[in-house]
């Protein structure tokens, strides 16, 4: 089962698992510093980043894998 999708707001993903600030991170989002995390969505930062939805999906996904 999917843990995050595309349209949680930044801040439930990182409160959900820290380590998604890593992902973020290596695709150059800055979430943490960043107050658009408290009302944009994971598809709104894709956008924004230019970043594929579902390469961010697929990593955050698999954050327990690693």
């Amino acid at each position: 089962m999917k843990r995050f999708t595309e349209d949680m707001h930044m801040y439930d993903i990182i409160k959900e698992d820290i380590r998604a600030i890593e992902v973020f991170e290596r695709h150059g989002m800055n979430c943490s510093s960043c107050n658009a995390v408290y009302t944009g969505t994971l598809k709104d930062a894709a956008i924004i980043h230019h970043i594929s939805i579902n390469q961010l999906l697929d990593e955050l996904n698999n954050l327990d894998k690693e």
